[in-house]
């Protein structure tokens, strides 16, 4: 199943990069059939497997190359494990085996799909919204409260009127549909960044036995909740905004 081709070593000639092992030339060899494996990797000194492919022409064997014949599992858990950094797998001198990485790595590793997920959650609320519009929202809604309670400062007013100088609309209207849309996005976002620190809790906390089988379980919980969360958000009413109400009802109904 495994055959061990050896090391090659990487020799630059006038600019141009080769590859030399027990047997000769990487590239003399690729073109003499002399690779007949259905898929290869490479190791590093360390075993590591940090490249592979069924083409052993779009591999640069600068390492351990190996030849695998049949092991498509291997192949496709090779594949789906690129995306995380902190698991992967060695060459244990006679097979590849997933390397048992430290525990730390796998929460570290567990801790970043987390806050994808919830980064994920975020932009789907709020229409795509980037991280850095959105930091701006607190202000805006409390300059939005502020006028519509007639004791806006000069700077509050300033950032209302960056967004009705073309008149399409008043700033009364513009703070009226800036509440409204706190009102609906502000308790989900909280309740979202609550799943988010109950799961790195989980995380936390998990004892490490089987370490893979308990963050997918928390990995699975999160999501689930976040699914649900959403659900949520989709059926969530907030007060319409009626651009004919008068100033004292727009202010009992958003503040």
């Amino acid at each position: 199943m495994f055959t061990d081709y050896g090391i090659f070593e990487r020799v630059d000639r006038d600019g141009v990069a080769y590859f030399g092992g027990p047997a000769g030339d990487f590239y003399d060899l690729q073109a003499g059939e002399a690779f007949d494996s259905d898929w290869y990797a490479v190791a590093e000194a360390s075993g590591r497997i940090f490249h592979f492919s069924r083409d052993v022409g779009r591999l640069a064997p600068e390492g351990r190359l190996i030849g695998v014949t049949g092991a498509d599992d291997l192949f496709a858990e090779l594949t789906a494990h690129q995306a995380h950094p902190n698991r992967w797998h060695e060459w244990s001198g006679s097979e590849i085996v997933r390397a048992s990485a430290p525990l730390e790595a796998w929460k570290a590793d567990a801790y970043a799909q987390a806050k994808q997920m919830h980064a994920a959650f975020l932009s789907q609320i709020t229409g795509g919204a980037t991280p850095e519009e959105r930091d701006t929202w607190p202000a805006k809604a409390d300059a939005a409260r502020a006028h519509l309670a007639g004791a806006a400062s000069a700077a509050q007013d300033a950032i209302l009127d960056g967004e009705t100088q073309d008149g399409a609309r008043t700033k009364n209207d513009l703070a009226a549909v800036v509440l409204s849309n706190d009102k609906r996005y502000r308790p989900f976002a909280g309740r979202a960044r609550g799943v988010l620190s109950a799961h790195n809790t989980a995380i936390n906390a998990a004892p490490g036995a089987d370490i893979e089988a308990e963050l997918e379980a928390a990995r699975a919980e999160c999501a689930a909740a976040y699914e649900a969360l959403l659900a949520e958000f989709a059926t969530y009413e907030t007060p319409e905004v009626n651009v004919s109400d008068t100033l004292e009802a727009r202010v009992k109904a958003l503040v």
